[in-house]
């Protein structure tokens, strides 16, 4: 009953709240993780702010950031992991899209892709690939593979292949006179006739 008393009864409680043993265990040491790799990651994240949500700290688990990989410019800080479980959380798909139509309007187009790139798998696993979101994701992805001035055969090719699959869900799901069928319909017939002219061969001079 002394031991009880000293503190056993009130880490029971604690543990019992945060899922039983088994989970409150598991949870614990995920936060360790955590700051241990964002303590590893300080130097190179100082000043920084996450690319997907374009915060320092996550709004909800105030988890700092970390070097996802090696991209170039911004686009490798990130928090360590994205939280999708309710709709509060899907805001930073949200904030994601918004930044990558920011950076598209100024023709920062290698930072779009990179951004949607990563963030787009996510999309189409938490909400599919019929959630206005996601169209609209692909929309700006498929954007900034055809307005890049350095755009490669294989991004116009990218670029007509996403349009076209994002128009025939957008017509089964929004329908033909939704103004982002019509958007995406005008932007696959013009990513269609910049892969027509880079495909067709120039006349002998």
């Amino acid at each position: 009953m002394d031991h009880w008393r000293r503190g056993h009864k009130q880490m029971c409680k604690k543990i019992h709240r945060g899922g039983n043993a088994e989970q409150y265990y598991a949870d614990k040491k995920y936060k360790e993780a955590v700051a241990e790799a964002v303590e590893a990651c300080a130097d190179d994240t100082k000043g920084q702010t996450c690319f997907i949500c374009t915060q320092a700290l996550h709004w909800k688990t105030k988890e700092g950031l970390v070097r996802g990989c090696a991209c170039r410019g911004t686009a490798g800080f990130a928090h360590v992991r994205l939280r999708l479980d309710d709709e509060e959380d899907r805001e930073t798909l949200r904030a994601a899209n918004n930044y990558a139509w920011g950076l598209f309007g100024a023709r920062r187009f290698e930072e779009a892709k990179a951004l949607l790139r990563q963030t787009l798998p996510v999309a189409r696993r938490v909400l599919g690939e019929s959630n206005d979101l996601t169209l609209r994701m692909k929309w700006t992805y498929a954007g900034a593979l055809c307005a890049n001035d350095d755009a490669t055969l294989d991004d116009l090719r990218e670029a007509v292949t996403t349009l076209d699959e994002s128009l025939r869900t957008a017509r089964r799901v929004l329908g033909g006179a939704h103004p982002l069928t019509v958007e995406i319909e005008d932007d696959l017939r013009d990513a269609r006739a910049a892969l027509r002219a880079r495909e067709t061969p120039s006349p002998p001079g």
